[in-house]
Parts: C-alpha cells; structure tokens; sequence
C-alpha cells in the first residue's frame, strides 16, 4: 500500500498540488541508499532531467547519486528513489500513481507534478510533467525551491549543504 507523505502546497497558479518536501541526501548514511530513475521510455529532455538532478544533488553535496534506467534491477536495492518522467515513459511511475496525479495537470500544458510516496520498503520523490520539457522544468523548481538555488541570466548560485538536498 502506497501511503501519501507530507504536506501540500500549491504552485503559482494553483494548477498543480505538490504532495513533497521530502528530504533528498546524496550519499549512503544510516543504511539509506539514494538514486535517480529515469524511465526506459524516455525522451532526450526526461534523461537529461534526471542527469541535471544529480548534478545539481552533487553541486550541493558534494557526492553523485547514481541514475539508472527504469529496467535496470540496481535501483531496485536503494531505498530512497527520485522517479523522474511520466506514467507514460515511466512504468515506475505508472504502477505507482497511474496517470491520475498527472490528469489534473491538462489544464495546464507545461504543468508538473512533485509528489513523494512509499510503501513498506522504499521512499520515492516523483518529480515528472505533461511534456518532457515539463519534467526538466519541475527538476529546475525542485532545487530552486527547495534547495535554495538560483539560476540567473548571468550564472547560477548553489549553496553547499552537506549531504542533504
């Protein structure tokens, strides 16, 4: 059984209902394991979200998480796992939270959707869009919201935390 964790929040335009300020850390402590999963459908835009997540989880760490492919076995053996796509592109997803979470996002055609979950075994941040575009764009909101990074005309600012993102 999937169980919903945290609190909502409304984005800008109150479009889209986040379900996630989970707790990222870039390294293995305490028996935890953390990777990045794209799906093994995905477009160009979807790998490289997940790539940008774990460069920027290492930016601020200082430690990569490891990305693998959705039908790769190895991210199955983390306990904590950032799901980036679709329902579409990603069957993790999709036997996850279906396409429901993402239906309420038609309105709004570069709508996104963060949303943390777990079951008895692992946790999982989704972070995926409408588009594929839209997933790159929840990634960028992701760390800019909640990791404090700005991305400005003239560089990017990345604060350095330790292991948590």
């Amino acid at each position: 059984m999937v169980k919903r964790v945290w609190r909502k929040m409304d984005v800008a335009n109150g479009v889209v209902t986040l379900l996630c300020i989970l707790l990222v850390a870039a390294v293995v402590d305490a028996g935890e394991s953390y990777c990045v999963v794209y799906g093994s459908e995905a477009s160009w835009a979807e790998k490289h979200a997940a790539e940008e997540f774990s460069l920027y989880g290492e930016k601020i760490t200082g430690i990569r998480v490891p990305v693998y492919a959705s039908d790769s076995e190895q991210w199955k053996a983390h306990n904590k796992v950032i799901l980036v796509g679709s329902p579409d592109s990603n069957p993790s997803i999709a036997q996850l939270i279906g396409n429901d979470a993402f239906n309420t996002l038609k309105t709004d055609r570069d709508g996104f959707i963060q949303k943390s979950l777990e079951n008895e075994k692992q946790s999982f941040l989704i972070i995926g869009g409408l588009k594929p575009r839209c997933t790159v764009y929840a990634v960028y909101n992701y760390f800019e919201r909640f990791c404090d990074v700005g991305f400005f005309e003239d560089g990017e600012y990345v604060p350095r935390r330790g292991t948590q993102l």
